[in-house]
Parts: C-alpha cells; structure tokens; sequence
C-alpha cells in the first residue's frame, strides 16, 4: 500500500514539474490563435496562388534547423512534428497541386506554445515522393507578430504555376484547444479545392 501512494506521488510530483516545462492548453492555444485574424488568413491565401520555379533548383536541399523532424504517422494517419526540446505541436497540412504538372505538394506548418505569449512556427514544403525531406524550412519565430510576418513570406513562395489549393487535413495533437472560430475548426470541416483565379476573396471567404 505505501510503495502504491509513493509511486502516486511520484506521478503528482512530475505533473507538477512537467506543468511548469512544457505548454499547456491555454499556452499552446496561443500558436493557434495568430489565424483568428480572417483578413490576415485572406491575405496569406491569397499568397498561394501558384507553385514557384524554385521547387526544381531547391527539391535536395534538406534544412534541419531546430526540428528534428516532419513525419507522416501511419499508426495517427497524420502529419506530426517532432521537435528537440519536446513539447505538444499543431500541425496544419495543405496540399497544393501543380494545374500544369499535376504533381502534389504538401505545405506543412507546425507551431508549438513554449510560453504564453511566446510562439514557435516552423514551415516545410514536401513533396509526396519525399515526405522525410523537406524541400524548403522556415524556422522558429518568438513573437506573434513575428511569426504571422514569417507564415507569410513562407506562403508567399508558393507562386507561380498553381491555381488551385486543396486543404487535404488539419491535426492538433491537443484537439480541445480546438474553438469553434478557429481556422482549424473550418479547415476540419470544409475540406475543398480552392480556385484562387476566379472570385478568390468570395470563395476564401465561404471556406472560412
């Protein structure tokens, strides 16, 4: 009995000391919240109109930076994050398709809450030959205002070639952080193709 309410407050102790170390709910709902913003999310939209001739020159370049991986997960049947330093994740994955080529392409932007007010973002392009690898990595950003500038310019080197988008999935690991206002929470249930050509605001604007 007594190794019982030892090893129970040993279980107490830890949550007690992970608490303080790795982000709760409301912390990592904080990452979440930089696409509350409709305008901002219009805009960024708006960005991936096309897919960029830099895909041929960059597809081996592999940038690591500060994530240890971007991984698809056969067992979740989803897109996960998995960082150095630990903590939980957000995963948004947009598919996006060369109209010319019909190659696939998967965006995949990961944020992760360290603080409250603190942000991490970390954005790859794959394509679905090589989901290991990303072809291109943007990598931590502190601020929240630093982080929408960088999701961004991140989005705007989708360009060029690509007409359409299609949000293939959204995955939070912690789905109860999920509101009903967010994207995340439209994205899960308006899964769509996205003629950014014709009408973009209108169409952007009934997807959200």
């Amino acid at each position: 009995m007594r190794k019982f309410v030892g090893f129970l407050l040993l279980l107490t102790v830890l949550w007690l000391l992970g608490s303080l170390f790795f982000p709760t709910g409301l912390q990592l709902r904080e990452s979440v919240n930089i696409f509350n913003n409709k305008k901002v999310v219009i805009q960024q939209l708006q960005q991936l109109k096309t897919f960029g001739e830099w895909l041929a020159k960059e597809e081996g370049r592999i940038v690591r930076e500060n994530t240890e991986a971007i991984y698809w997960s056969e067992n979740n049947r989803n897109w996960k994050a998995s960082f150095r330093n630990g903590g939980e994740e957000g995963t948004l994955l947009l598919r996006i398709q060369n109209t010319e080529t019909k190659e696939n392409y998967n965006a995949v932007i990961s944020f992760q809450g360290v603080a409250e007010k603190n942000t991490r973002v970390s954005v790859a392009i794959t394509s679905e030959q090589h989901t290991l690898n990303p072809l291109r990595r943007y990598g931590y950003y502190w601020s929240k205002k630093s982080a929408i500038l960088k999701l961004k310019e991140a989005l705007q080197f989708v360009k060029q070639k690509c007409e359409a988008i299609h949000f293939e999935r959204f995955h939070l690991t912690n789905p109860k952080i999920v509101a009903k206002n967010d994207l995340a929470f439209c994205l899960s249930r308006n899964v769509r193709t996205v003629d950014l050509q014709r009408n973009k605001e209108e169409k952007i604007d009934s997807l959200l």
